[in-house]
């Protein structure tokens, strides 16, 4: 009777598990769906709970909740002046811990993982074509590419994350999904890879542009000390070199101008601020930012340790009725612009070092599981991009407690998880490429 139990448990996370995936950047509704299965599935299917909660990333996790709990339960007692703490608040950090049961099952289903991902990016380019403001491209494609911020559904930089991820994947994972020689799959991926290119780029978020460029250098250095012998390196540069050309063709046809621009815009007010000329302008993204961080810094100074409570920046913005920080007359801006800083003043110096060990713990089981041979290079370039990329696009945005990021982020700590998980269940089989040499 146990088995069976566990068995349908299993099967009922696994069916959760990919409607997760498929749906997390299409159909919110049915991700938050899937979400649930898997939740619910959870506890009927884990097998040995002691192996599982003695697992260093749980451990962090458990000691990230326990004092998010207490945090939120003292200052909602002494409520520090220029703060109001809602216990909602804490429970929109709270969820981020979903990814243990979602670790879980893409451990039990690691033979798919490879089809759950494209799945995932799948659904994020149908997700963006669904939501294009077709009549406005249409009716005037230059000035939609070169004027329109558009995020599909999405915030700007929230999006930019999202189609950065998946151009990552794109690259490279593509030997697992296109590698099959056939000429309209090549076609396809050079399709697919151009419209998640030219969304990134419609973003026109310059953080996540400058973090993908950087997680490119890293990926590019890293990926040179391992090769696949099956591959005709001959014919692999010459197709890289091929998609680039194309890429870069495109990309000035329909682009360079917005880019060129958008990279300028700001250059005169840099210089104003750095001289000292300019004090604040609320028209500037980068002065706004600017003021934001030094206002955090001084925040977090007031409560190095324990900051001020979860989601307080806000309204400590608001209490200090700093015109510097307002966008318009009355209208102040929702964050810091920066998620360690955010951490910083939310939760303090103690905040932030545990949630450093958890992600750190995150890191390690890839590098240990890749050593073991139970991680697939291109799996372990991936994933390890991603967490480089989301690390550094957290220096110039904070999305942490919301939906879009929430999903992004149980998908892509669930996955990195479920390969520190045992080793019997976590192996990545389903691919040709797997291992490592050089």
């Amino acid at each position: 009777m146990l088995n069976t139990a566990r068995h349908r448990a299993q099967l009922v996370g696994k069916v959760g598990l990919a409607i997760l995936f498929a749906s997390t950047f299409s159909a919110p509704a049915a991700a938050n769906a899937g979400v649930v299965l898997v939740t619910i599935a959870f506890p009927f299917a884990v097998v040995d709970w002691r192996s599982l909660v003695c697992q260093p990333v749980v451990m962090a996790l458990l000691a990230c909740v326990i004092y998010l709990i207490a945090l939120t339960v003292v200052f909602s007692i002494t409520r520090p002046e220029g703060t109001n703490l809602h216990w909602s608040d804490s429970w929109d950090w709270l969820q981020l811990a979903l990814f243990i049961p979602v670790a879980f099952f893409v451990r039990a289903n690691s033979e798919d993982l490879g089809r759950l991902l494209l799945f995932c990016i799948l659904g994020l380019i149908i997700g963006a074509l669904w939501r294009l403001d077709w009549a406005e491209l249409l009716h005037s494609p230059q000035a939609y590419f070169y004027t329109r911020r558009d995020g599909y559904g999405s915030h700007p930089n929230e999006f930019a994350l999202f189609s950065g991820t998946a151009l990552l994947g794109m690259v490279l994972l593509h030997r697992r999904w296109w590698a099959a020689g056939s000429p309209v799959r090549t076609l396809l991926w050079i399709a697919c890879l151009l419209l998640l290119l030219q969304a990134f780029l419609v973003t026109k978020s310059r953080g996540p542009w400058f973090s993908i460029l950087a997680t490119i250098g890293f990926v590019f250095i890293l990926s040179r000390h391992y090769r696949d012998g099956s591959t005709d390196l001959r014919q692999t540069r010459i197709s890289r070199y091929a998609v680039a050309i194309l890429v870069l063709a495109v990309l000035s046809a329909t682009q360079g101008r917005m880019i060129v621009s958008r990279l300028l815009v700001e250059i005169p007010v840099v210089q104003d601020i750095v001289s000292g000329k300019q004090g604040y302008l609320t028209t500037s993204s980068f002065a706004l930012r600017w003021n934001a961080q030094i206002f955090g810094v001084e925040s977090w100074l007031q409560r190095p340790l324990t900051g001020w409570g979860p989601k307080t920046s806000q309204s400590l913005m608001k209490a200090s009725g700093n015109p510097k920080l307002q966008y318009r007359p009355g209208e102040f801006i929702t964050h810091l612009h920066n998620t360690y800083l955010e951490l910083l003043v939310q939760t303090g110096t103690i905040g932030l070092i545990l949630a450093g060990v958890l992600i750190a713990f995150l890191l390690r089981g890839l590098v240990l599981a890749f050593r073991a041979d139970r991680l697939a290079v291109d799996l372990y370039l991936f994933l390890l991009g991603a967490f480089v990329f989301l690390l550094l696009f957290s220096l110039f945005e904070y999305r942490s407690t919301g939906r879009g990021w929430r999903f992004y982020w149980i998908l892509l700590a669930g996955t990195a998880f479920s390969f520190s998980l045992s080793a019997d269940k976590a192996t990545d089989s389903g691919s040709s490429i797997a291992g490592k040499s050089g």
